[in-house]
This record gives C-alpha cells, structure tokens and sequence, in this order.
C-alpha cells in the first residue's frame, strides 16, 4: 500500500502487508522537503528513509502535481528500479491533455485548461495557479460536468472558487 501520509483520508486505509508512505509536511518514507516554487517549474529534495538522495526537478505546477511524482517515486523504490530514470522521466513530463494544461493567451496573460470537474481538485487547480499569476488577477471559467455532480456538490462548488479573484 502507498499511502499519502499528509491525507487524513488516507490514514484509516491500512493493510497487513507492506505500507509506504510519502509527504510534504508529514515525515514519511518518501519525501519532499525544500519545496521551491519558480514560475511553472518545482524543485524539491527527495529524502528516502531520512536521508536526501537527490534534487527534482518538475516542469509542471501544483502542490498536487508533487504528491504524484512523491507517489510515483515510492512505487519506483518499491520496484527497485532506478531513481536515475525515474527523476529523468520526471523531470522531462510536461503535463497531461487538460491538466494545467496552456493553451495560448489572451493578450498577455496565460490562459489553462484543466479538467478538474470535482471541488477538490478545482481548488486545488486555483492554489497552482495563484502561485503562477504574480500581479494578475486570476479568471476561473467554469463548465460543469455534469448536473448531478454539480447539484450534489453545489456547496462544496460554492466553496472551491473563492480564492479566484472573478
């Protein structure tokens, strides 16, 4: 089992068999520590078993984006595979279609697109992308998904936009 160890929700799944565990803010068996955040890019130290083991270097934004390449690297371990080709794979991944994905510009400013259709994940999208804007203010265009989700969720929806300035 690879368990994030900064989710609460993950800490009530457990197993009898072998645990891995991998964070930011929690110690863990695989971590990132010195997170540095420069434009798009993300650089951190990844600490295995309490030592540092290598510099990493990731080309796409968001905290979350962090704790995939940490879970990533923790299935590589597990694998025994070698962190070399892992952290060059890392370091040369540009993103998914449609997540943080840029798709051009509106005069001078940047304009995504993201295909995160739950409020989790859309406040987590607004979090990478504040760190990006600088003095610009951030426009978030929403298109539900679909109208169950969005009438089910409607309060949380509500909630996952506010740190959008319109």
């Amino acid at each position: 089992l690879i368990r994030n160890a900064d989710d609460a929700n993950s800490q009530v799944i457990t197993t009898n068999r072998n645990i891995i565990t991998f964070g930011i803010d929690t110690s863990a068996d695989i971590q990132a520590t010195n997170l540095v955040v420069t434009g798009q890019h993300q650089e951190f130290d990844l600490v295995i078993k309490g030592t540092v083991v290598d510099h990493i270097t990731l080309q796409i934004p968001g905290r979350f984006n962090v704790y995939n390449a940490l879970a990533a690297v923790a299935l590589a371990h597990h694998l025994d595979l070698d962190l070399a080709i892992v952290k060059r794979c890392l370091s040369a991944f540009h993103g998914s279609w449609r997540r943080f994905e840029k798709i051009g510009y509106y005069h001078d400013c940047p304009a995504y697109s993201d295909y995160a259709h739950h409020p989790t994940a859309i406040k987590k999208t607004i979090e990478a992308a504040q760190k990006l804007k600088k003095k610009k203010k951030l426009f978030v265009i929403f298109q539900p998904h679909s109208y169950a989700r969005t009438e089910t969720l409607f309060e949380r929806f509500s909630q996952a936009f506010q740190s959008a300035d319109k």
